[in-house]
């Protein structure tokens, strides 16, 4: 029996049976081309306007498209680079793995534009609107972004090393993953930012606003953060060492396992943040606020504490052995099981603290301020408590 037989049961299994040849190839014409339409790069290239125009795999290399209308368009595999397109309308636009390495689109809007995977190396989108942007893979190493407004863009996994986005808007963006090694967002707003994994090393973030926003597993080392806003943020498991963070917002912050070795927190507000189990080594937090902040189990070993407020903070179990604690605030804290070993606590206030099961050994409390402290079990041997006030 022939294979395409009109027996019923071939034509339940083999239904192509009954598409023709000549459909199939009908078909096939139907399709889209994939070069661009030539009338619509001479439209383009003539009157500067090109709505919802076919101009994939287009050649626009240096092209001059200032102020050109290009919405919706599809330049899907474009050669734009060293193109000017400021002023240009570019929202919706399709540049999925388009090149505009070196191209200006200062001023330009992108807003809902795909710029999956383009290669924009030295842009300039200065000033530029980004909103609902999507370019996750995208390469943007060295183009700046100075002023520009990319609120709720996607820019997961891109490369944005040594970018600037002085005084940019990136809130609610997505840059999970993204590369900013190097990058400058002085001044920049990136409130409730998703920025999970990313790498921040050697940023400048001087006076940003990057409070909720979620860093879990952040790299952020080596970079400068004064008067940085991360209020309420989350940097679970993120690293921080050897950062300027002086006089910083964190409030609230969520720094559960993280590294800030030999970091620089001096006046910061660390008031009701979470920092169990963080590595503080050598950190300086010198008349920072700790007040009510969860240091459980942290490392603070050689850390500079001198005049900071620690009042009801919870160091149970904390490593402060070799800190200087000299004129520091520690009223009604929680120091259960805390290291102190060789720390110097010198004209410290240590009023109603619970040093249950503490270790003080060889720790400097001269003129130390313990009355209605609990020392119930602690270690004092080798301890200089002359002179202190109870």
């Amino acid at each position: 029996m022939p294979l395409f037989s009109n027996h019923p049961i071939n034509r339940l299994f083999f239904p192509l049976a009954s598409i023709s040849i000549a459909s199939f190839v009908v078909g096939l014409a139907d399709l889209p081309a994939r070069a661009a339409d030539d009338g619509d790069i001479q439209r383009l290239l003539t009157t500067n306007e090109c709505v919802e125009c076919d101009l994939k795999e287009a050649n626009l290399t240096n092209a001059n498209l200032t102020g050109a209308n290009l919405e919706d368009a599809d330049l899907t595999e474009a050669n734009l680079n060293g193109a000017t397109l400021t002023n240009a309308n570019l929202t919706g636009a399709k540049l999925i793995e388009a090149r505009l390495q070196g191209a200006n689109l200062a001023n330009a809007d992108l807003s809902n534009a795909n710029l999956t995977q383009a290669s924009l190396r030295e842009a300039n989108l200065a000033q530029t609107t980004g909103k609902m942007t999507l370019a996750p893979f995208a390469d943007f190493l060295d183009a700046t972004f100075e002023g520009a407004n990319w609120e709720g863009a996607t820019l997961g996994s891109a490369n944005l090393r040594r970018t600037n986005w002085r005084e940019a808007n990136l809130n609610y963006a997505k840059l999970g993953r993204a590369n900013l090694r190097g990058a400058d967002l002085s001044g920049a707003e990136a409130i409730a930012t998703k920025m999970r994994f990313v790498n921040l090393s050697n940023t400048l973030m001087s006076g940003a606003d990057l409070s909720g926003s979620d860093l879990l597993n952040a790299r952020i080392e080596q970079s400068i953060l004064d008067g940085v806003n991360l209020e309420s943020a989350t940097l679970a498991n993120a690293n921080l060492s050897d950062t300027l963070l002086a006089d910083a917002n964190l409030r609230g912050v969520n720094l559960v396992g993280a590294n800030l070795s030999r970091s620089n927190l001096n006046g910061v507000s660390l008031a009701s943040a979470v920092l169990a189990n963080a590595d503080l080594t050598e950190v300086s937090l010198q008349n920072a606020g700790l007040n009510l902040a969860n240091l459980v189990g942290a490392r603070l070993e050689g850390a500079d504490l001198t005049q900071a407020v620690l009042s009801a903070v919870n160091l149970a179990g904390a490593d402060l052995s070799h800190a200087v604690l000299t004129q520091t605030y520690l009223f009604g804290a929680i120091l259960v099981g805390a290291n102190f070993s060789d720390a110097n606590l010198e004209r410290s206030d240590l009023s109603e603290v619970d040093l249950t099961g503490a270790n003080l050994s060889y720790a400097n409390l001269t003129d130390a301020i313990l009355s209605d402290a609990i020392l119930t079990d602690a270690i004092v041997r080798g301890t200089y408590l002359s002179e202190i006030e109870e």
